[in-house]
């Protein structure tokens, strides 16, 4: 579950009323606005009231591009050391093969569809034995 920080003190943060061995991980800016800051604030107060352990992650100083690049390459090893950790090969994703086979499937069937219904038209403006060269 991925959420901004004003969704999770709002509809998300019902989630966690039930047990659950999910870890929230937040990450947060060092430069965030005041309201952002004031709504981590009040998150980790109700993590910690109710005893939920979370995590924190900061992105540390730079421009917008570089705070996310840091942040995509932290959260990839933290994925990778993960997989590792849970002694599971992070290389082959059967899951993600599963999909991305699927969607090659899905757009090869939309182009034949579209290549039929483009002859479907094009028969239709020609007729067998019409010269008429006007008509595509």
């Amino acid at each position: 579950m991925i959420e901004d920080v004003v969704e999770a003190c709002h509809n998300n943060i019902v989630s966690w009323e039930k047990l659950s061995n999910a870890t929230p991980i937040l990450i947060e800016g060092n430069d965030d606005h005041i309201k952002t800051k004031e709504r981590w604030k009040i998150l980790k107060e109700y993590f910690e009231m109710n005893k939920i352990d979370y995590r924190e992650v900061f992105s540390g100083k730079g421009s917008i591009l570089s705070k996310l690049i840091k942040l995509v390459y932290l959260l990839d090893y933290a994925t990778i050391y993960l997989a590792i950790d849970s002694r599971l090969d992070p290389s082959p994703v059967s899951s993600i093969d599963f999909v991305k086979h699927r969607e090659n499937i899905q757009s090869l069937e939309l182009a034949s569809m579209r290549l039929s219904s483009d002859r479907h038209r094009l028969d239709d403006k020609i007729k067998p034995g019409d010269t008429s060269k006007d008509k595509v």
